[in-house]
């Protein structure tokens, strides 16, 4: 898959009026479809966090699909997750893939790894 291999990074700034200063300047990195599995190149996922940590995030987004099919491995497939360094957290919501074959198994796994679901 050549998104996998080539990451863009698009910045987009927003502004909400009456938020608040606390909120100014803060960065949110959103990333969707890992598809660990059957895809898996830990290298790539460990460079893709890297990536995302030296964007000085303050708070990760990560939108489902963490699997495509099969999440026995899940837990280990998405350990690199767990060095994503924010100001405020790691949250993901499980995509169509997720739900359709192991919800409480990812979610669990992701949990682990510090992430919130």
């Amino acid at each position: 898959m050549i998104e996998r291999h080539h990451p863009v990074i698009e910045r987009a700034r927003v502004s909400l009026k009456n938020l608040g200063t606390a909120f100014e300047g803060f960065r949110i990195v959103q990333i969707s479809d890992l598809h660990v599995e059957p895809n898996l190149n830990p290298t790539l996922l460990r460079k893709t966090v890297e990536l995302i940590n030296g964007l000085q995030p303050d708070l990760v987004a990560i939108t489902g699909d963490f699997i495509t099919h099969n999440a026995t491995l899940v837990a280990d497939l998405t350990a690199p997750l767990a060095e994503l360094k924010t100001r405020t957290g790691v949250f993901a919501s499980l995509g169509n893939h997720d739900v359709w074959n192991a919800p409480r198994r990812i979610t669990e796994a992701l949990t682990h790894h510090g992430i919130q679901v």
